[in-house]
């Protein structure tokens, strides 16, 4: 029987031997090949890394990281799996996820994961530990071809317990929100809108990048950044510059002389050709529109990326359908994923 345990130091070296029996060169996260990043992770808060143990040798691993939404949102992603193709193998893997939801369970109320379409075993895997699949989101990855993704949801009874009843959805989203939360046992309870005409894209505003000392400027826009959420994202200036300094991220402000009028942060994936909206603040809805198009814009025509993505709010259809005029179209449904005043509020992920 597998040891399933906390990695140390000491692991470093058969962790990434591990993913490189596997892998090979094409795992798109390219930390797991470095020791010195595998020794950060190792010693991170924000990480929970195990490892199962097998006569001395390491035949499985696995990660929480437990900073991937807002500090208050209570969100963990589950993934960087990888097991030897042995039998024994498979069994320890499973034992590996069980005590990774095990540790985390007083920690989080939202976990998510993605999994590979060419591992229906990792599928079999999520399945068996009653995690329930929300979405499919094509092509996401690149490995040594571009890949697609399911997307797997796992909640806590809080999140259950606070989530925000009857989002509203654009039609595109209304039959996927809908068999998410039935196969979830939530109640359906979303309201179609059909009607909506999102918020204006054509109209011309001064933008200009972000430079650093335009941080404060934007520090002080409430409105938007904390009362009005409509996008959600992994990363946000109230997190701190310092952690966003090192993620390749980007502001577009729009200006209407010397006056700030909102701004839209984004991250760029050199590797996996991949840009996310991570972060909307608006003052006016006249500004949104113009602001989503903005980065569209640069992800195509600058970083000529081949996918995009945003997860924005299940309650606001305006931003849903502004995002579906640009060509996105939603890919997953995540019941209760963010913490926002007093209850917990669905998500529809989109992409391009």
């Amino acid at each position: 029987m597998a040891e399933i345990r906390e990695a140390r130091e000491g692991d470093v070296i058969q962790v990434r031997d591990l993913f490189a029996r596997v892998y090979g060169a094409d795992y798109p996260f390219p930390g797991f090949y470095d020791t010195a990043w595998l020794t950060k992770a190792v010693y991170d808060d924000d990480t929970l890394f195990l490892v199962a143990e097998v006569d001395g040798r390491i035949v499985a691993t696995g990660s929480v990281m437990l900073a991937v939404g807002g500090l208050s949102d209570l969100v963990a992603e589950i993934g960087r799996l990888v097991a030897e193709p042995t039998r024994r193998a498979g069994g320890a893997a499973l034992a590996l996820v069980q005590g990774l939801l095990e540790r985390i369970a007083s920690r989080v109320q939202f976990a998510f994961a993605e999994v590979r379409t060419v591992h229906p075993g990792s599928q079999r895997l999520a399945e068996t530990c009653r995690w329930a699949p929300a979405g499919f989101e094509p092509m996401k990855y690149q490995f040594a071809h571009r890949e697609s993704v399911i997307f797997y949801t796992y909640l806590w009874p809080m999140a259950r317990e606070l989530r925000r009843n009857n989002p509203r959805v654009i039609p595109e989203a209304a039959t996927l929100a809908q068999t998410v939360l039935k196969q979830l046992d939530l109640p359906v309870d979303v309201i179609v809108e059909d009607d909506t005409e999102g918020y204006p894209t054509g109209q011309a505003f001064q933008l200009e990048r972000l430079a650093q000392q335009g941080v404060s400027s934007l520090l002080r826009i409430e409105r938007g950044r904390v009362r009005n959420r409509e996008v959600f994202g992994n990363f946000s200036l109230a997190h701190g510059f310092f952690r966003m300094a090192n993620s390749n991220s980007h502001y577009v402000v729009a200006r209407d002389g010397a006056a700030v009028l909102g701004a839209i942060g984004f991250t760029h994936d050199p590797i996996d050709k991949k840009v996310r909206i991570f972060e909307l603040i608006e003052f006016d809805d006249a500004v949104k529109g113009s602001l989503l198009a903005a980065v569209d814009r640069i992800a195509r025509e600058e970083f000529h990326a081949e996918y995009q993505e945003v997860d924005v709010s299940a309650y606001s259809p305006a931003i849903q359908r502004t995002l579906e005029r640009l060509g996105f179209f939603p890919v997953a449904y995540a019941p209760s994923m963010v913490f926002h005043d007093v209850e917990r509020l669905d998500i529809v992920l989109l992409a391009k």
